[in-house]
């Protein structure tokens, strides 16, 4: 039911922004990435994409017409790809993070740095998460983007 909603929002807003835009435009995503579950905007022709579960491991660069500018394949494993976001360094986050099923132990965000191709991730648990899976009604140990990250991370970045 929460995805529901979830979708229904996010529907809704996605129809709001376009109905709000006065010049939409519309590309026509290759082949190869049809399944995309994170977008981080690099820039005006910069757009790093990256597909869900089932796809390589891998990110693709594409102009603002999506076309094809470069393809990476990273030496990890994708095994839930949810989202992807970037630092002032110019590392790229990737959040394999994706937990459908409340059961993985092995979380993960991958930190990529696309200049000198250096990869790190940080591993992590829900330390309430006691039972691989819950119970039904515990099953809330699935995450789908990095939004609620960030914000803690500019939170505490303000502070120090």
């Amino acid at each position: 039911m929460r995805r529901l909603i979830c979708l229904c929002f996010l529907f809704g807003c996605a129809c709001f922004a376009s109905a709000q835009s006065k010049n939409p435009k519309k590309i026509r995503l290759p082949q190869n990435l049809l399944e995309t579950s994170g977008l981080y905007y690099a820039g005006p022709d910069s757009l790093w994409w990256h597909n869900d579960s089932g796809d390589q491991p891998r990110l693709v660069l594409t102009d603002q017409k999506g076309n094809i500018k470069k393809e990476l394949l990273l030496p990890v494993v994708n095994r839930d790809w949810e989202d992807i976001t970037h630092d002032n360094f110019g590392n790229i986050y990737i959040g394999d993070f994706g937990n459908n099923a409340n059961a993985r132990k092995d979380l993960r965000i991958y930190i990529f740095n696309p200049i000198n191709e250096t990869l790190d991730s940080i591993l992590f648990t829900y330390p309430d998460q006691q039972a691989f899976p819950p119970t039904a009604a515990l099953c809330n140990f699935d995450m789908e983007g990095f939004f609620g990250i960030m914000i803690l991370y500019i939170f505490f970045q303000k502070i120090d």
